[in-house]
């Protein structure tokens, strides 16, 4: 589960955990993904994750398949969003908006794609929300 720290991404996980053998909280924030884990208990583990960095994607991707061989479930749930009282202009908030959310989320489906094709049947869950 990308984005699994806080928010929707941890809610996510805890109703995943009692119906799993493993769950990767893929996070960017190492101390908060660490808390995840460790607040989750097994079999919940923490991987760092970025979404706006193309290497961090590339060793998320064979850390996993260097681990676990192959991955059963993306939940897609990382991102990155302004807040409405942030003062940055609209027109510079897409950018690195665009980068995580669409092009960083395609890059790492892209990524995990042959370790989901591994597993008996492997899924791909998107969410999305409006804030």
């Amino acid at each position: 589960v990308t984005g699994a720290n806080k928010g929707i991404g941890l809610q996510i996980a805890k109703q995943l955990l009692p119906s799993v053998s493993l769950l990767i909280l893929a996070c960017r924030d190492s101390g908060r993904g660490e808390a995840a884990a460790k607040e989750l208990g097994a079999p919940a583990v923490f991987e760092e994750l970025d979404l706006s960095d193309g290497a961090s994607i590339d060793a998320f991707a064979e850390r996993v398949e260097g681990k676990y061989g192959r991955l059963d479930v993306l939940v897609n749930n990382g991102a990155v969003a302004f807040k409405g009282s942030d003062p940055t202009p609209f027109e510079e908030q897409t950018g690195p908006t665009l980068a995580t959310n669409f092009f960083g989320t395609y890059r790492l489906t892209e990524r995990l794609v042959p370790l989901l094709r591994r597993a008996p049947e492997g899924q791909v869950v998107n969410v999305a929300a409006v804030a």
